[in-house]
């Protein structure tokens, strides 16, 4: 039985994975295309130059600034892309929470502009961190935000806030349309459930509001692990 979690937790990270690399890889592909055709405008400008037509300066200055935007995008996806990927090898480390939360912004846009809806994020108020698996821990919020989603939001913004929690650290959903099973609504997931065990993370979703709160103690053996069977033996040494 424990064989067939783990392998159902793996497949589980890297269907994960290919949602998240097919997502950013699309936007890229957006990217492209919007350089592609003011490339090609750019093109027919100069052809039509060669034959004796004045440039004009203001339709090139618009050209030069769209191009420069799509670029500007087209690195923060990479970049993005980039920091995901890493978090896969890297060792359990002392997790930024702003960048954390910088990083989901760009990675969730397409997912939630697909349902309508847009991602606020707050940094805590003074710089925040703590030990865990980068790669999970994005997971466990991922899976929250689309939960979160799929409730209904009234106002179309989700906000993702970070927080400190006395040593350890908290996170804050808010915005979705207030569940009938309270926390047991986001836990109703096995992955949801796994994650949580693997990160020593619990969640709360006070009755009645829309919001979720997930706490990430400081120094729990489980926050820093990458698989729920090694989280329960760990917690079982405890005892």
């Amino acid at each position: 039985m424990a064989g067939d979690e783990g392998s159902s937790f793996s497949r589980d990270s890297m269907r994960f994975f290919g949602t998240v690399s097919a997502s950013a890889t699309h936007d890229l592909k957006n990217v492209l295309a919007v350089i592609q055709e003011n490339a090609g405008l750019l093109e027919d400008l100069c052809r039509m130059a060669e034959r004796g037509r004045p440039l004009e300066s203001g339709r090139l200055m618009r050209l030069a600034v769209e191009l420069q935007q799509q670029v500007r995008r087209g690195d923060r996806i990479v970049s993005a892309m980039n920091r995901f990927a890493h978090s896969v090898d890297e060792e359990p480390k002392a997790l930024d929470a702003a960048g954390l939360l910088e990083l989901l912004a760009v990675l969730s846009a397409r997912f939630l502009a697909a349902k309508g809806l847009q991602l606020q994020t707050t940094p805590p108020a003074a710089p925040a961190s703590l030990p865990a698996c980068p790669f999970l821990l994005i997971r466990l919020l991922w899976s929250c935000l689309e939960r979160a989603a799929s409730l209904g939001c009234p106002a179309k913004i989700l906000e993702l806030a970070g927080e400190s929690a006395g040593e350890g650290l908290a996170f804050r959903i808010r915005g979705f349309a207030p569940p009938s099973g309270a926390a047991a609504v986001f836990l109703s997931a096995a992955e949801t459930r796994n994650l949580c065990t693997a990160l020593g993370a619990a969640l709360a979703c006070p009755s009645g509001s829309g919001e979720l709160v997930i706490r990430l103690p400081a120094a729990s053996p489980r926050a820093i692990t990458r698989d729920p069977r090694e989280a329960r033996d760990r917690a079982g040494e405890k005892t």
